[in-house]
């Protein structure tokens, strides 16, 4: 933890005591701490009212925070948020408190909060304040809910997937009572607003490809996967060919090994990952007596599109995510392509994210892989050698252009319009499936298409 952060606080919270209140650095920084991690930021609970705090520091709200009995402290170069002990009234809407009544004791502030790990404060001195066993939870690697687990999940529904992400992100196990109840109110999680799944799928998504694979595993074994995402959870019932896929038994088993190769922490990876073979869902087909998933790729798209509108993923998202899924397995037959068709799919700004979405869809498989097709490396060469050629020539709608409209008209005399974009589409083909890059020979070249 940032030395300076934590000095920060502890002034605070000395500041605090000096006046005769309790104060305590609480919930996720003090977990991270014991764990020898370094929290993003430092949350303070006390029961100095709001009034003497306006007092001691410059204090501004965040919304209506203040109401809740929040208000942001300006001390040291650093913001802290400080929070009132306080208990919650009744949760009507599954997500917050329809009331929030200040209480005098920690202990009471503690009893409302999610998970043992999380319900820990520290004083000034770095003494460690621990009504729950949060203590004895992270020793023994344990997630457990705060009292009854059905009531802090009936709360807030969300915690039900936050209590899989804690878990699957510090490598724990879910306690035995805390798992029951998240099985049993697993369906409830329908009632969440989609941007709240959608933001824990990505923070998911962030732990990187080990972790967020177990996570996945876990939505599955919880019944929670086929509540926010049946788009993949159906995929369990989907039989792969064992020549083809030795890793797993079925798809879903291969999309959770596909993620496990992933050695990224962006999102957008880990996300593609997850959808990558969607399509097999609609594209089951026999030959031989085993199973085939022809043009599952581009059967993909519409049904992760589909997704990405429910939880609504950002423009720039979909189009990402969607590029790795349509052209995956493009990306396998690369060295067999025309230049022209690699260079189009080279010069996207997704291309990046195609290439680790193909390592790891690759690694997953093993052998079974790397005897059915070329090199990784030699693919992932071939490609840079294509760009670094043309990917100067990207015109304004994204394609590889080896000679532009204004010069094709001018050698043809043809006035612009769609026969220009069909000269300068056919010329480039040319030029780059056969690595020329003389303006001179490009320029002959179009002059004998309008011969031919």
């Amino acid at each position: 933890m940032s030395t300076k952060l934590l000095t920060a606080a502890k002034e605070v919270m000395s500041r605090i005591s000096s006046a005769g209140y309790e104060a305590y650095i609480v919930g996720g920084a003090v977990r991270d701490m014991l764990l020898n991690n370094d929290p993003k930021d430092v949350d303070i609970a006390t029961n100095m009212p709001i009034s003497k705090l306006g007092k001691a520091w410059k204090i501004h709200d965040i919304g209506k925070s203040k109401d809740f009995g929040i208000v942001v402290v300006a001390h040291g170069g650093h913001h802290f948020e400080v929070a009132q002990f306080r208990c919650d009234g009744a949760y009507e809407d599954g997500r917050r408190p329809s009331s929030v009544a200040i209480v005098s004791s920690f202990r009471e502030d503690a009893a409302r909060r999610d998970f043992t790990i999380n319900a820990m404060g520290m004083d000034s001195a770095g003494a460690i304040v621990d009504f729950f066993g949060g203590q004895d939870d992270l020793r023994a690697g344990i997630i457990r809910a705060v009292g009854k687990p059905h009531e802090r999940f009936e709360e807030d529904f969300l915690r039900i997937m936050r209590a899989v992400r804690f878990a699957s992100r510090f490598q724990f196990s879910l306690e035995t009572e805390t798992e029951a109840a998240i099985k049993s109110l697993s369906s409830c999680l329908t009632s969440l607003a989609s941007e709240r799944i959608k933001e824990e799928l990505f923070k998911a998504a962030s732990m990187g490809g080990s972790r967020f694979a177990q996570y996945v595993g876990m939505l599955d074994r919880t019944g929670i996967l086929p509540v926010i995402l049946p788009e993949v959870s159906v995929l369990k019932g989907y039989s792969h060919n064992p020549k083809h896929h030795p890793e797993s038994d079925d798809v879903l088993g291969h999309t959770i090994e596909a993620i496990r190769c992933s050695n990224s922490t962006n999102p957008i990876v880990n996300l593609a990952l997850l959808f990558h073979d969607a399509g097999k869902s609609v594209a089951l087909g026999y030959k031989n007596g085993e199973p085939t998933y022809y043009d599952h790729d581009n059967a993909g798209e519409s049904i992760f599109l589909s997704v990405a509108s429910r939880l609504k993923f950002s423009n720039e998202e979909k189009s990402a995510i969607t590029f790795a899924i349509v052209n995956h397995m493009r990306f396998h037959g690369l060295l067999a392509m025309k230049p022209s068709k690699v260079a189009k799919m080279a010069i996207s700004p997704y291309w990046g994210i195609l290439v680790q979405v193909a390592k790891a869809d690759e690694d997953s498989r093993g052998e079974a892989m790397t005897s059915a097709h070329d090199s990784f490396d030699e693919r992932v060469s071939a490609a840079t050698r294509i760009l670094e050629t043309w990917g100067s020539k990207v015109v304004a709608n994204g394609h590889v252009s080896a000679i532009s409209g204004d010069r094709v008209m001018a050698l043809t005399s043809l006035p612009p319009g769609k026969e220009v974009g069909r000269i300068m589409k056919v010329a480039t083909s040319w030029a780059v499936d056969n690595d020329v890059t003389d303006p001179l020979k490009i320029e002959e070249y179009v002059k004998g298409i309008l011969v031919s």
